[in-house]
């Protein structure tokens, strides 16, 4: 599906340092993006899935199990039914289709030792995740959205689960052995809900622990605080969530009061509907460039690249120094090898201070 970011700069201004970013995404892209990863999701949670699982009426244990939810018909993920998707009140709620329980395991006979592989399918009538939009306070006071996973529902009709038996185990001969087999399996429904919910809410969890809500920027000149200006809600077809960005570097007086309010607004031409759609008032930008004159800060394009190395890589920042040569610019920039000479030491940096502009915009003021 074509998702096309649409970015609109309002011109305008806030008052104070504060600027304001705004986002709507369309229900059709929420159910795209859930469908598409759902298949990830269940990865997780089948690897910390319990391998061993007593069957007491059986007098036996299932060892090296494996339950997991797929496409019903042995079909790839890429052709899943895609999860109806809609909204109720402040809940999305995702329900899948044509979606079955497989499993496999071993099974011990107790009286003769036999070893069997046992395998099950269970069409699920139901399969439905309830998720609420909501809000918490990180530790540093700022406002971060949340979707709470409320609720993970697995339903079967045990008249159609199957079971399988690959050998020659005794107990298999049995009515009995099916039948506490498909007992056990459907008695196991809630753990496997509650093992999928737990999963979803970790990864949300890790999603917002990662979010960079407190930003050091400029070599640390200056912080860029994000929050929620305002709850997260349901409009229409779309989610929307406005953002509050703070700067903590001092305003110059007179560029404060030249600014005025600006809400910005998404664009609401049939065209852009059904993308994501990023607003922000022309503050966004200002304050960043006021950030810069403040911070008085000079920015090596050396160092930054190496900054963006992560830690484990950071033994290689030497050998990815020794390009920031006129040779290595040259291949670029044929004339500076010629005009600093050869295998000389390059960096590319750039000066941002309030000097620069002295004397300079005495006769402008802000738009």
């Amino acid at each position: 599906m074509r998702t096309p970011l649409v970015l609109l700069g309002l011109v305008g201004s806030v008052l104070s340092f504060e600027s304001h970013v705004k986002l709507r995404t369309h229900r059709d892209l929420i159910q795209s993006v859930f469908t598409k990863n759902f298949d990830l999701l269940l990865s997780r949670v089948e690897k910390e899935q319990e391998k061993d699982a007593p069957i007491p009426e059986l007098g036996t244990t299932l060892t090296d199990l494996h339950v997991g939810i797929r496409p019903i018909g042995g079909k790839p993920w890429s052709e899943m039914t895609p999860f109806e998707t809609f909204f109720d009140e402040n809940q999305v709620v995702f329900e899948g289709h044509d979606l079955e329980f497989q499993g496999k395991g071993m099974l011990t006979d107790p009286s003769s030792g036999a070893l069997e592989m046992v395998a099950f399918h269970a069409p699920l009538s139901t399969c439905q995740i309830v998720v609420a939009l909501g809000e918490e306070y990180a530790a540093w006071g700022s406002l971060y959205p949340r979707f709470n996973v409320e609720q993970v529902l697995f339903q079967v009709d045990s008249s159609l689960v199957t079971v399988s038996a690959y050998g020659q185990l005794p107990m298999y001969q049995s009515h009995n052995f099916e039948k506490e087999v498909k007992k056990w399996f459907v008695s196991q429904l809630g753990k496997r809900q509650a093992e999928f919910k737990a999963s979803l809410q970790a990864v949300e969890q890790n999603v917002w622990r990662n979010a960079p809500f407190s930003q050091k920027l400029f070599m640390g000149a200056v912080t860029l605080n994000h929050s929620l200006a305002e709850s997260l809600k349901i409009q229409g077809d779309h989610v929307l969530a406005s953002f509050l960005h703070e700067l903590d570097h001092p305003m110059d007086s007179d560029f404060e009061e030249k600014l005025v309010p600006v809400n910005p607004s998404f664009s609401e031409a049939n065209d852009f509907k059904k993308d994501v759609q990023l607003v922000f008032d022309e503050n966004l930008i200002n304050n960043h460039f006021q950030a810069l004159f403040n911070a008085n800060r000079v920015i090596s394009l050396m160092e930054t690249v190496i900054g963006w190395l992560p830690d484990r890589l950071q033994t290689y920042a030497k050998a990815l120094s020794a390009f920031f040569t006129t040779m290595g610019f040259a291949k670029v920039f044929p004339e500076v090898a010629v005009e600093y000479g050869v295998d000389r030491k390059l960096d590319i940096r750039c000066g941002f201070s309030r000097a620069f502009l002295s004397e300079k915009l005495s006769e402008h003021h802000t738009s």
